[in-house]
């Protein structure tokens, strides 16, 4: 293993050892979604396709402090498809989210975005470098039904031909396993 990804699996796994729970985003409320997906020409109605499918939203503060105490901002959407489910992990401040990471699509690189509209919708974008913003769909959740403390990974539940960058993900795939290894070991 190279030694950053070593670095980051032994940190993450001794903080979520710590914790007893997840390294980051420790506590979080589960609520059932909808994402609508409007735009057959964006990288996510190519990967997904266009219409409402329904999906799992965790709603997470990144280092679990309490309230009022600032923090990052977590929304975590799984999708359950025939295939297979897909993850999509997004981080920021409490009125907007992204991909920490760009995604690689068939159309080249870009970051998921989300506003948050109201306390249960948000507007999903693409963004694309250097300025390229396009809404591509809607997501709405419903009410909180818990935590059940299924992981999120956005490296192992990927939509066929849009998944994060290998760019640090090796860092980043490391802290999950640490996580987990952590939580569990």
């Amino acid at each position: 293993m190279r030694p950053l990804s070593s670095l980051s699996e032994n940190v993450f796994a001794r903080v979520a050892r710590l914790r007893h729970d997840r390294a980051l985003h420790p506590r979080g409320t589960v609520t059932a979604a909808t994402l609508q997906v409007d735009d057959p020409e964006s990288a996510l109605g190519a990967a997904l396709g266009t219409g409402v499918h329904p999906a799992r939203v965790r709603l997470s503060r990144g280092l679990g402090v309490p309230q009022p105490l600032p923090d990052v901002s977590g929304v975590a959407v799984r999708l359950d498809r025939g295939a297979g489910r897909v993850d999509l992990l997004f981080s920021g401040t409490p009125r907007h989210q992204s991909t920490l990471l760009p995604y690689r699509s068939g159309s080249g690189l870009l970051w998921l975005e989300l506003e948050r509209r109201s306390q249960t919708r948000f507007v999903l974008r693409e963004r694309r470098l250097p300025r390229s913003v396009r809404t591509v769909g809607v997501l709405d959740i419903g009410e909180p039904t818990g935590d059940d403390g299924s992981p999120y990974d956005p490296y192992l539940h990927q939509a066929p031909g849009l998944g994060p960058v290998k760019f640090f993900s090796r860092i980043r795939e490391a802290a999950y396993v640490g996580s987990r290894r952590g939580r569990t070991g």
